[in-house]
């Protein structure tokens, strides 16, 4: 979850039939239509299994979305725009791999102040903690 300067509030979790999911709020928790057109934006990570488990706003008011492709075991980072479209500018449209071995999950993901995206998750199995750090 994370609140952007105008007070919105986005959420990232799971839809049951369309993957990984981020809804932003108005003021008064009804759903922002101006967000990509109905209030959610939903991140295709390649399976139906996928979720987003933490998102992190940066200065321009790009989203950063972080998330599971449970179909292959693989970290994923999204990058959103403001309105909620997908960032071409970031990955291959809009979304980058981490690959740490193993079954991997996501936990958090945090902004460095020189636009750095640090990623941190945990591998099962080998009872390991993960942490990538990506270009911004």
């Amino acid at each position: 979850m994370a609140r952007q300067a105008n007070g919105r509030i986005l959420v990232a979790g799971r839809s049951s039939a369309d993957g990984a999911v981020v809804a932003r709020l108005r003021t008064n928790g009804t759903l922002d239509p101006a967000f990509d057109g109905d209030g959610t934006a939903t991140i295709d990570f390649g399976s139906l299994s996928d979720l987003a488990s933490d998102a992190a706003l940066q200065p321009d008011g790009k989203i950063v979305i972080v998330g599971d492709a449970q179909a292959d075991d693989d970290v994923r980072v999204a990058r959103l725009n403001a309105d909620g479209s997908p960032d071409t500018t970031f990955g291959a449209a809009g979304k980058a791999t981490v690959d740490f071995g193993l079954v991997t999950f996501a936990n958090a993901v945090a902004l460095q102040p020189n636009g750095r995206i640090v990623v941190v998750g945990h591998r099962t199995g080998a009872d390991d903690f993960a942490v990538a750090r990506l270009l911004g």
